[in-house]
C-alpha cells in the first residue's frame, strides 16, 4: 500500500488490493495526527487487505511505517523505510 504520488509514478506494481481513497485518508490520518481516525482506518485496511487475500504488504509510504504494528498480525509486513535503511547500513544501496 502506498501513496497517490507513488502510484501515479509506478514506483511499484501495485495492484487494487486495497481502495486507493482508503489508503490517502489512512496516511493524511497519520501526518495530522488524528489518532482515532488512523487506528479506525488501519482496521477498514486490514479487513479490505484479508478479505482479498492480500498477506504480503509493502508499505511504500514513509508515513506508514509509523503504524506498522497497527497492521494485523496475519499480514506479513515489509517495511520499505526500515529495509532501505538495513541495506544502506549494509552497503547495498549505491
Amino acid at each position: 500500500i502506498t501513496s497517490n504520488s507513488s502510484v501515479q509514478k509506478k514506483l511499484y506494481d501495485y495492484p487494487e488490493a486495497v481502495d486507493q481513497i482508503l489508503v490517502t485518508k489512512l496516511i493524511d490520518s497519520i501526518i495530522c495526527q488524528r489518532e482515532s481516525e488512523t487506528e479506525t482506518l488501519v482496521k477498514q485496511v486490514n479487513s479490505e487487505l484479508l478479505e482479498t487475500g492480500k498477506t504480503n504488504v509493502i508499505l511504500g509510504c514513509t508515513e506508514l511505517s509509523l503504524i506498522k504494528d497497527s497492521f494485523d498480525p496475519e499480514l506479513n509486513i515489509f517495511d520499505s523505510l526500515e529495509i532501505s535503511v538495513e541495506n544502506l547500513f549494509r552497503g547495498r544501496l549505491k
